[in-house]
């Protein structure tokens, strides 16, 4: 069995940064956070610890090599990608095996073509499908963190002060429509909000009464108009 790791720690580093930051945004936008027009995702997303993103990645790229036969460096070797874009291309992999529409085949479709002249066989660019729920785990973890950070100070006239117990009835992003109770943390700009209007992160209680459960335990944003205050 291949379980062979061909590619330097660097381009894994980058390419498991970068993945995580699909997560991360994935995970922020449902909390109901948004990001301005033309936001680099990648240039936003806090940086992880590099052994963190080695452990998470190593699994997938030995993963890949089992199926391939090969090392992801020699495959990508034989695609003809130069060692400066194996970052990119592991990346486009990734995100092929997680199904998000995008994979190895938009940006080097042509280099599959090389290889498989040169194997002659054909090749599955995203040879499994995985949820990666390492990399969402820790990407849900990092949003939660930085939305129960305290505001150092607080706007005493916003209708809702940090503490104020809220029932909140509010359409998330993903088109859910949430309704549970909840603590407000603190207010937030337009800017973090999927909608034009003032805000508020709300840590939603974690108990049977919030829908969908899913949101249990969660810290959210939504408007101040879809909060109501809680009996």
């Amino acid at each position: 069995m291949i379980d062979t790791i061909d590619l330097p720690d660097d381009v894994m580093i980058q390419a498991a940064q970068d993945f995580f930051s699909s997560e991360w945004a994935d995970a922020r936008e449902e909390s109901g956070f948004s990001f301005s027009p033309g936001t680099e995702i990648t240039k936003v997303c806090p940086k992880q610890d590099h052994a963190t993103l080695l452990g998470l990645i190593r699994p997938y790229v030995i993963r890949l090599a089992q199926a391939w036969g090969r090392g992801v460096g020699a495959m990508f070797s034989f695609m003809d990608i130069t060692e400066d874009e194996w970052a990119d291309a592991l990346f486009y992999v990734l995100m092929g095996c997680r199904g998000h529409g995008i994979g190895l085949e938009d940006d080097y479709g042509d280099n599959i073509d090389i290889a498989k002249d040169k194997l002659g066989s054909d090749i599955d660019a995203s040879p499994f499908y995985s949820e990666f729920s390492e990399f969402a785990d820790l990407a849900y973890e990092v949003v939660e963190t930085d939305a129960r950070k305290p505001d150092p100070d607080p706007y005493s006239d916003a209708l809702w002060l940090p503490g104020d117990r809220v029932r909140v009835d509010a359409r998330m992003p993903t088109g859910d429509r949430l309704r549970g109770t909840g603590t407000v943390l603190r207010n937030v700009s337009t800017s973090d909000l999927h909608h034009d209007d003032s805000g508020v992160i709300v840590m939603i209680d974690d108990d049977q009464h919030v829908e969908p459960w899913s949101y249990e335990g969660r810290t959210i944003c939504v408007g101040e108009d879809d909060c109501e205050m809680a009996p």
